[in-house]
């Protein structure tokens, strides 16, 4: 074992024992070579039922969460880049019409509500006793670049108390959506809260990406990441369906309780999957779904890094990597994530720096590095994350890359973010001359 990866085994070993996670995967890499691969802890904790508990490995499939984004991106800019949806190309990346030609919800004419922008509530209830909502015509249309960049104007219930009182109203009228991610498209077709391509705001957008490949090609999400990335990239384990195999290897969820003996307790946790594709009026979690290794997902990554041309081509490639936001004059907002879920902290800036303006956003849906982050990644590095506590980068002037992971709410641990700033110090410390 080389110096570094000695370094890194004790750092994620120290992390469970201190109680910083039940359990850790933790991969390092460059472009051609897995610097190091280490786990440590449980994927399933001592209890009654199992006094030994289940140990972390490299093949204990992870539920990824929000790092999919990524991966519906590569899909969206490779049908782009190769023409397969009606002709429609990179080229279209600002061009509404082409994104309401197959996606007919963002044409001002469909009367959807991601054509609207909420402002609040009227008094008293409607007809079918629910809050009837205050709403105008967007002035701006959504485009592609919006979607892959979370400035079309959609939210997340979550983090806007205007869309919490849709799905979990005050007054306790009935909801117009449900609260839960549960793969209903109606429950991702909520207004817009500011005009599209003005501003940036964490929501529904990589859901609507996934609606154009799908409608725009005939196949559905599964068939999509496995024909586009993980067929030609040899990439395995790694589905948007849990199927009975990697049932076996699924890691539990967890949520920190203080009064347990390994300071975290098992939750139930379930998202809607479909083996052979969703039932009408459902979609596969395009913001959220992929289960998968951290080793399988590094794969991924050392895809990005390499710019790999079964993807793209190189321009799309410096394209998607760049950031999106400054030619516009858009900026991240601070905090990032204002939080109003009990599994998520807030998320005042993804990675740490000295500005205050030291985050962009590129086509990826990765926060880009503007300024050098303080845990030592440089200018031009992006990465992102996913709600159990999992966490990535990529550089791709080095070729350096993490994945560091586990299945533990709340999102934005800090103790856990430390544990992540710790390892990108170590890598740029010394793995760059």
């Amino acid at each position: 074992m080389s110096d570094i990866e000695t370094t890194l085994q004790t750092l994620i070993d120290n992390a469970v024992k201190d109680g910083v996670v039940p359990g850790l995967q933790c991969v390092v890499f460059n472009r051609n070579h897995i610097i190091f691969n280490g786990v440590s802890g449980f994927s399933a904790l001592p209890s009654e039922e199992n006094p030994a508990g289940k140990p972390m490995t490299q093949l204990t499939i992870l539920w990824l969460a929000s790092c999919t984004k990524l991966v519906v991106s590569l899909v969206v800019l490779h049908v782009l880049d190769k023409g397969l949806v009606d002709g429609i190309s990179i080229a279209d990346l600002d061009n509404p019409d082409a994104l309401a030609r197959i996606v007919p919800e963002f044409s001002p004419e469909s009367g959807s509500l991601i054509t609207k922008i909420i402002e609040g509530f009227e008094d008293g209830l409607g007809p079918d006793g629910k809050k009837i909502m205050k709403l105008r015509d967007a002035k701006n249309r959504v485009t592609l670049r919006h979607l892959l960049t979370h400035s079309s104007g959609m939210g997340f219930p979550i983090d806007d108390p205007l869309l919490w009182e849709l799905v979990s109203p005050s007054d306790k009228s009935i909801p117009h959506f449900n609260r839960s991610i549960n793969g209903y498209i109606r429950d991702f077709s909520l207004p817009l809260l500011f005009e599209p391509g003005t501003e940036y705001h964490y929501g529904f957008s990589t859901d609507w990406l996934g609606q154009f490949v799908i409608r725009g090609t005939g196949k559905h999400l599964r068939r999509l990441f496995q024909e586009i990335l993980f067929e030609p990239l040899d990439i395995s384990p790694a589905d948007l369906w849990l199927s009975p195999e990697l049932l076996t290897h699924k890691a539990d969820m967890h949520i920190r309780n203080k009064d347990s003996p390994y300071k975290f307790e098992k939750i139930p946790f379930d998202l809607y999957s479909a083996e052979d594709g969703p039932e009408e009026g459902m979609a596969y979690i395009a913001e959220a779904g992929l289960n998968a290794s951290l080793q399988a997902y590094a794969r991924i990554l050392q895809a990005v890094v390499n710019k790999d041309p079964k993807i793209m081509s190189p321009a799309t490639w410096e394209l998607a990597m760049r950031d999106d936001f400054g030619p516009r004059g858009v900026k991240v907002t601070r905090p990032d994530i204002k939080s109003m879920n009990e599994r998520m902290y807030d998320v005042v800036e993804f990675a740490k720096t000295n500005s205050d303006n030291g985050t962009g956003m590129n086509l990826l849906q990765c926060k880009v590095a503007l300024v050098p982050t303080l845990s030592g990644r440089p200018v031009g590095s992006f990465g992102w994350a996913g709600a159990p506590n999992i966490y990535y980068f990529v550089d791709p002037v080095t070729g350096l890359g993490s994945v560091l992971g586990t299945q533990t709410f709340p999102f934005n641990d800090p103790d856990i973010i430390e544990l992540r700033d710790q390892v990108e110090s170590i890598i740029f410390k010394n793995l760059v001359d």
